[in-house]
């Protein structure tokens, strides 16, 4: 799934399996409720997360990010979350 952010949106994802986070363009902050450490991805990086649990993802500037996952449920919240949109 794709999703384009604004620069401040911020969205969380309860994921079940492992998955990719891919930035297409722009850059993010990312960091997951396991203990596992803080991202930041720009433009052409990914990173692979084999955990469970919620994953928080911020666009540092206006972004394209693709999330590849098994199972996968999106919550939004934060600064501008309205205009968070699949593409």
């Amino acid at each position: 799934m794709d999703y384009a952010l604004n620069k401040g949106e911020v969205i969380s994802l309860s994921v079940k399996s492992r998955h990719v986070v891919r930035v297409n363009k722009g850059g993010i902050w990312l960091t997951c409720g396991d203990g596992c450490r803080d991202h930041i991805l720009g433009h052409g990086d990914s990173c692979e997360l084999g955990t469970n649990g919620l994953i928080v993802l911020e666009a540092l500037s206006d972004s394209m990010v693709s999330i590849e996952s098994g199972k996968c449920t999106q919550i939004t919240f934060g600064c501008g979350a309205a205009r968070l949109r699949a593409v």
